[in-house]
């Protein structure tokens, strides 16, 4: 049995793009769509050449929008 360890400096967390890519299922020129329209967190720069993003910002910006979806419903019983 293991035990699942919180990290207490998961909050400072920085994101590299691959990773971001990898946690909302977009491509990097998607991502960047979205930056320049102002409906995805901004990148901060952690380096002369390099960017990353919080992952306490992406994971805000994750549970804020809304579902695309709805999961299945029951079917329904018939009564004849």
């Amino acid at each position: 049995m293991s035990e699942k360890t919180v990290d207490p400096f998961a909050h400072l967390r920085i994101l590299t793009m691959k990773q971001v890519s990898e946690i909302t299922s977009y491509t990097p020129q998607h991502i960047y769509r979205l930056i320049r329209a102002g409906k995805f967190p901004q990148r901060i720069r952690i380096g002369e050449n390099r960017v990353g993003w919080r992952l306490a910002d992406i994971e805000a910006w994750s549970t804020a929008r809304p579902m695309a979806w709805a999961p299945p419903s029951a079917p329904e019983s018939r009564v004849t």
